[in-house]
């Protein structure tokens, strides 16, 4: 209905709605650009926490803008609803205070992301470098991607220098995309050891893809399950680690992309999918409610499926476990 009214000529949209969190599709609306690169929309913000409060992190518990309160409002009754929230804080500030949150708090820092992307690309010298880390998540249908991620470590720099994510309901709809990265990666490091490393959680999806990379020249497939089958499971515990080894990455400002990035499709449309998936990648806290917290502990996982896809960003951290797991592993070292 609204965007055949929007198409006449004397018509205005007014949308008014509570803020959520930056990946909103409302939210993202704040921020639209038309053609010409102005604000597609007249945005007015109505935030009940001043800016000292909210630099603080204590938007909660200001109330230094309570004589802005409109009319229909009372003092009294937001102390009350305050007081009826106090153990809502993310809900109460969106609702009573206009001011955007995430339900969930990010995995990584979203200035070490940005400082991250703004590096400039590294041209790799190809006989320099030894070993190629290429971490593959299988896509099990629905709206996950089959992803590949492509990394070499040298003077202390990780370095994406392959990228892929398709949509691929089958094993038959990848195993083109998949043969054609390594033909173009070993184009590219013609020297290197491509160390594969496919996830193994999905079925028998790691084993196809042994199989189809069978005539791949020089390389080295990993296997680190107990049941062996190509590749490595992820679990709650590899994830804590991934996470821990990935932030330490980007705190050291150790991660850069390379010239060019090897992709099947558009590389820089598939790098900016990356990033996304770095903002978005979130922990995920499960705590008790009231009545079972004796019972029951707090439990925390890693997801960033509330917010799209995560298949780019949890290969990229899949990535760097492989890295050290094929060096710390004596059965691999006639390929070092």
């Amino acid at each position: 209905m609204v965007v055949p009214l929007l198409e006449l000529d004397r018509t205005a949209l007014i949308c008014i709605s509570t803020i959520m969190n930056p990946n909103n599709y409302y939210s993202k609306l704040l921020e639209l650009k038309d053609e010409r690169g102005e604000p597609f929309f007249e945005v007015h913000k109505f935030v009940m926490a001043c800016e000292a409060c909210l630099e603080a992190g204590t938007p909660a518990t200001c109330s230094h803008m309570w004589a802005q309160l409109p009319p229909w409002q009372s003092e009294r009754k937001h102390k009350k609803i305050r007081a009826m929230m106090s153990d809502q804080q993310e809900l109460l500030i969106r609702e009573t205070q206009g001011v955007m949150s995430d339900q969930h708090p990010r995995a990584f820092d979203g200035k070490l992301i940005t400082f991250a992307n703004k590096q400039p690309p590294v041209k790799p010298e190809p006989t320099l470098i030894e070993h190629v880390i290429v971490t593959i998540d299988p896509s099990g249908g629905g709206a996950s991607h089959f992803a590949v991620v492509s990394m070499y470590y040298h003077r202390g720099l990780a370095v994406v220098c392959g990228l892929e994510s398709v949509c691929a309901r089958t094993p038959q709809d990848y195993k083109e995309v998949l043969l054609k990265h390594f033909e173009m990666m070993r184009a590219s490091f013609p020297a290197a050891t491509l160390v594969i490393c496919p996830e193994a959680n999905l079925g028998f999806e790691s084993s196809h893809i042994a199989r189809f990379i069978e005539e791949v020249k020089h390389k080295v497939i990993m296997y680190e399950t107990s049941s062996g089958a190509p590749g490595m499971i992820t679990t709650h515990d590899t994830k804590e680690v991934m996470w821990s080894q990935f932030g330490e990455k980007l705190r050291e400002r150790a991660l850069r992309f390379a010239d060019p990035v090897v992709c099947t499709t558009d590389a820089q449309t598939v790098c900016k999918m990356l990033f996304t998936q770095m903002r978005n990648y979130s922990i995920i806290i499960d705590r008790p409610d009231k009545m079972t917290q004796h019972f029951r502990p707090t439990k925390r996982t890693y997801s960033g499926k509330m917010y799209g896809n995560d298949d780019l960003v949890v290969m990229l951290q899949f990535n760097l476990l492989a890295f050290r797991r094929f060096f710390a592993n004596t059965k691999y070292r006639e390929w070092w």
